[in-house]
């Protein structure tokens, strides 16, 4: 119940806060709010594609992404460099 309301009295107040800026803080305001409407949103398509990333790796989550599903290998190589130099 506590949920329910304070989420609402939230936007309430966020409604407020938006309806009392002037211009250029209106536009940065919604900037921010479509920026945060465009995060959950994204969010969300990650938590719905797990699944599928799971099974693309074999098993491994990419959530969970630590040295033990990966392989590293280091390649030495040494190359040679002569330089001539001619004296007059």
């Amino acid at each position: 119940m506590k949920d329910r309301y304070w989420r609402r009295f939230e936007a309430e107040d966020l409604e407020i806060r938006r309806s009392n800026l002037q211009g250029r803080d209106r536009e940065r305001a919604e900037l921010k709010y479509q920026w945060k409407q465009y995060r959950q949103m994204k969010e969300k398509e990650f938590a719905e594609q797990k699944e599928m990333r799971r099974q693309l790796r074999g098993g491994y989550s990419s959530d969970e992404e630590d040295e033990s599903n990966t392989e590293t290998i280091e390649e030495i190589v040494e190359e040679e460099i002569s330089r001539e130099e001619e004296v007059c």
